[in-house]
C-alpha cells in the first residue's frame, strides 16, 4: 500500500509543479506539455547566453537549443 501511495503523491507533485510553471506571472507563455518537466529542468548542465541584447534591450531571442539527443533552431521548433 505504502509504494502505491508513495507513487501517487510523486505524481500529483509533478502535475500541481507543471501547473505552477504554467500560471508563474514571472514567465508569461510557459506551456509545460508533460508532468516530467520539472525533472527535466533539473537535469540542465549548462545554459549559454549572450547578455549583450539582453542586458541593453531587455529581450532575450530564442537561437538553438541542444540536447542530448536532438538539436532544434528556429526552423525546426514549432512553436504555438
Amino acid at each position: 500500500m505504502v509504494p502505491i501511495a508513495l507513487r501517487c503523491n510523486i505524481d500529483i507533485g509533478k502535475i500541481y509543479y507543471s501547473i505552477m510553471i504554467r500560471i508563474d506571472k514571472v514567465i508569461p507563455g510557459t506551456i509545460p506539455r508533460n508532468s516530467t518537466i520539472p525533472e527535466e529542468l533539473g537535469r540542465i548542465q549548462f545554459l549559454l547566453t549572450d547578455k549583450t541584447g539582453t542586458l541593453t534591450k531587455n529581450d532575450m531571442v530564442f537561437k538553438k537549443l541542444a540536447m542530448e539527443h536532438s538539436q532544434f533552431d528556429t526552423n525546426s521548433f514549432d512553436v504555438l
